[in-house]
């Protein structure tokens, strides 16, 4: 195949893929030469990052033998469609009164449409401490740690809609009414494997294709675990007056948190009362970083090059490295955490129904010095907290378990000269922190008008977050890196704000 075949070939291809896709972010770690081309990494990620993004780049030919990542990387990702920065200057920083009219409104354009719809705020963060890599003839191996910390908070449209009071023209019939938050916090040890498996020719000559295999198992520490969710209906009727409110909720948690939830769940077993909360929750978090459990995962990934003829035109941006295309597949996140340090859970289903206050006017009078405020707080407290909503139950599970939040992804990438073109797609098997389990694509760029100064501009559309753009630099010699990249929106009116940062720490190559 020629040279003007192949790039016809690959341009059409582009050409064909993006209109097609619906894009979503994911759960993906950022490199900052990824994050920086808008997190197109399956293809260009090397060293020991290689083993969270494709572990096949542990044994593509690099510049050096060795690499090691010394005072952390750090990538933290954070956004999601409840965090519309856009929407909310609009309506709430001009002094309108906010009416149940006007928050349909705002409800219509933030939660879209749909009578039904969700939104959240997620977060993703990774520290890498440590990372060293080794590349001999024909494979690779690394050692890496990361640190991470998943999480989001979300809530359905009624729940945003009950903001300004419940009535029947919003809540005539039955709404649905959910509230979710989740944290839960681990960390890795990563050993990854690369190898060539085919080669056509030794060398580097135009036509040359290779292909390269990787997997990098991984031991997982989990360090926190807690979540809540609420599932409920609401509905408001106005003749008779009737507030109806069907729900299910738990709270899952472990560790020093998970002990104290289950002494409060007993202490209300056994008295028949509410306790209060003073003095039960006052240490719950004392014990953070505390190993309490274990679990094992693996990525796995290949990557496939094929070198090309120098460009035909002579110009000095198409000279420095060698011209060929890259294509590689990667499965990240592949396994689960088992939380078994005091596992607990806290559940209640039931029914509220609300048809107005009957006073007792001698109870008023007698308990409460004819102070309506607290008769009506000592009522609802009785009544609705203790016989309803906090009339739940407690178990202790052997474990919680969670799945990581795994992808697919396919990438590619064009080296020509001073340029690299990259390109992701991929696809989440979740929806743990801000991952999606829609498409999402990435295009990126990377201009090295000197070697050891990188550009790198890039765009990430869609998902959890509305179109987000990159952009990315540093020193990246052949013996020493230190680069960083940013990403954000630049209007998160349509599907929220997103916001990252990647920095690579000091990388030392020999």
């Amino acid at each position: 195949m020629n040279i003007f075949k192949t790039r016809l070939l690959v341009t059409g291809f582009i050409l064909t893929i993006i209109p097609a896709s619906v894009s979503f972010a994911q759960a993906n770690f950022n490199t900052t030469r990824g994050l920086g081309m808008g997190g197109a990494s399956t293809a260009t990620v090397s060293g020991f990052n290689s083993n969270f993004v494709n572990p096949a780049n542990l044994a593509v030919p690099q510049r050096t033998k060795w690499s090691i990542g010394l005072i952390g990387a750090l990538n933290p990702d954070l956004g999601g469609g409840l965090a519309n920065i856009s929407l909310y200057n609009e309506y709430y920083t001009t002094g309108r009164t906010i009416t149940p009219e006007l928050n349909l409104e705002i409800a219509d354009k933030w939660f879209g449409d749909d009578r039904e719809g969700f939104q959240k705020i997620a977060f993703n963060i990774d520290i890498v401490p440590f990372g060293i890599s080794y590349q001999r003839e024909n494979m690779g191996f690394s050692l890496a740690i990361r640190s991470r910390v998943l999480g989001g908070t979300g809530l359905s449209k009624g729940a945003f809609l009950s903001t300004t009071g419940l009535n029947s023209t919003i809540f005539g019939d039955f709404r649905d009414f959910d509230i979710q938050n989740r944290v839960i916090g681990f960390a890795e040890l990563s050993v990854g494997f690369g190898m060539k498996v085919w080669e056509s020719a030794k060398g580097t000559d135009p036509g040359t294709m290779r292909a390269f295999v990787g997997i990098a198992p991984k031991y997982l520490v989990p360090l926190h675990y807690h979540e809540l969710n609420l599932k409920s209906r609401l509905r408001v009727q106005e003749s008779p007056y009737l507030i109806t409110h069907e729900f299910t909720y738990d709270l899952n948690a472990v560790g020093q948190l998970g002990i104290d939830l289950k002494q409060f769940a007993d202490d209300r077993a056994t008295t028949g009362e509410v306790p209060k909360t003073d003095g039960y929750f006052d240490s719950s978090f004392d014990d953070m970083g505390t190993i309490r459990g274990s679990g094992i995962g693996f990525d796995i990934g290949g990557t496939f090059e094929y070198y090309l003829p120098e460009f035909p035109l002579s110009l000095w941006i198409f000279r420095g490295e060698k011209h060929r295309i890259r294509g590689s597949f990667a499965v990240t996140d592949i396994g689960s955490l088992k939380y078994n340090d005091s596992a607990t859970r806290i559940f209640n289903t039931g029914i509220f129904n609300w048809d107005g206050l009957d006073v007792n006017q001698d109870r008023l009078d007698q308990d409460f010095d004819n102070s309506f405020g607290d008769y009506f707080d000592s009522v609802i407290s009785d009544s609705v907290g203790r016989d309803i909503y906090l009339n739940f139950k407690s178990e202790t599970p052997s474990e919680h378990t969670i799945k990581l939040p795994g992808n697919f992804n396919v990438g590619f990438a064009y080296d020509l000269g001073k340029i690299t073109l990259a390109m992701d797609i991929g696809k989440g098997v979740n929806t743990l922190a801000n991952n999606s389990t829609n498409t999402n694509l990435s295009l990126g760029a990377e201009f090295r008008p000197i070697r050891a100064f990188p550009i790198r501009v890039g765009m990430r559309t869609g998902g959890y977050a509305s179109t987000a753009y990159s952009f990315g630099t540093g020193f990246n010699l052949k013996n020493f890196e230190l680069t960083f990249a940013a990403m954000t929106v630049a209007n998160s009116e349509s599907s929220g704000t997103s916001v990252a940062f990647a920095f690579s720490g000091f990388v030392i190559r020999f």
